[in-house]
């Protein structure tokens, strides 16, 4: 008699069932670490356009009504090489927060970043305490309310 060599049917529908369950726990956790990681992207363009806004207020002595007037080429520009946000200006009036002396820039996630959510800065100059004229907030997709942070926030 001589040996059989291979793997029977059964055995490869084991192996075949293990990799599908390593890949249904693996591929969320991954996507996931992507739209953490595209977070700072984002981050960094309304830092950049918070720059922008207040080096035009030093020249001009008041805030853009867009993006445009703060040197970008639009009122609502893409944000990143990947176009991961779109970036806007808004000037709100409120007496919290009164139009002379605060704006907010909202980074609006695009494409597969939407399952993150949306990024927004609001700046209040007529708040005496200089370390809370910056409220920066994370409003994970699918929720309400705006987190008081750009941290990840667990479970979100």
């Amino acid at each position: 008699m001589t040996a059989q060599r291979g793997s029977s049917l059964m055995e490869l529908m084991v192996a075949v069932s293990i990799v599908g369950i390593l890949a249904a726990l693996a591929i969320p956790s991954y996507q996931n670490y992507r739209l953490k990681t595209n977070r700072p992207i984002g981050i960094g363009c309304v830092l950049e356009a918070q720059r922008r806004i207040e080096t035009t207020y030093q020249h001009s002595n008041g805030y853009p009504s867009d993006l445009s007037g703060a040197g970008y080429g639009s009122a609502s520009p893409s944000c990143g090489d990947q176009g991961l946000y779109t970036l806007a200006l808004s000037l709100p009036n409120t007496s919290a927060c009164p139009k002379a002396n605060c704006y907010q820039v909202v980074a609006t996630a695009v494409g597969s970043q939407v399952k993150d959510g949306n990024l927004r800065l609001t700046y209040n100059a007529s708040t005496l305490d200089p370390n809370s004229r910056n409220t920066k907030e994370h409003l994970p997709a699918g929720t309400s309310t705006w987190i008081a942070s750009w941290d990840f926030q667990p479970g979100h």
